[in-house]
This record gives structure tokens, C-alpha cells and sequence, in this order.
């Protein structure tokens, strides 16, 4: 994720857009493939990069507040 694009959302929208990447997380979790080292890793890649965009977007979120995810 080197571009950078701001969005301003209001926190029901954030709300959706954070539900939806707990959703695409689990999409990479049960994806049908034979374990190997470069299935494993590119998995690992894709999950740390929804865990990079998450914590930037729960950063977005007003402190003493929490995304209904």
C-alpha cells in the first residue's frame, strides 16, 4: 500500500467499510488451496496488508470510540 488517497467517512460508513474487511479477511482464510511455504506466505502477505489498512482506519476513529464491527 505505497499510494496514499484520502476519504472522508462518516462513522456509519466506517463502521460498513470495517465489517467488510473482516469479511474479506475470512475470504483469505478459508480459500481452498493446498498448503505449500508460497500459499502460506502469500496468505500471510494478504492478511498483514488488511491488518495495515484496518489499524490506519481505526486510527481515523475518534478516541473513546470503537467501530461496530
Amino acid at each position: 500500500m505505497s499510494e496514499s488517497l484520502s476519504v472522508n467517512l462518516t462513522k456509519p460508513q466506517l463502521d460498513v467499510l470495517m465489517r467488510g474487511l473482516r469479511y474479506v479477511r475470512s475470504s483469505y482464510l478459508m480459500e481452498p488451496e493446498e498448503p505449500s511455504d508460497q500459499v502460506l506466505a502469500n496468505r500471510q502477505a494478504k492478511l498483514s496488508e488488511l491488518a495495515e489498512l484496518k489499524d490506519y482506519l481505526e486510527k481515523a476513529i475518534p478516541s473513546g470510540e470503537t467501530a461496530k464491527v
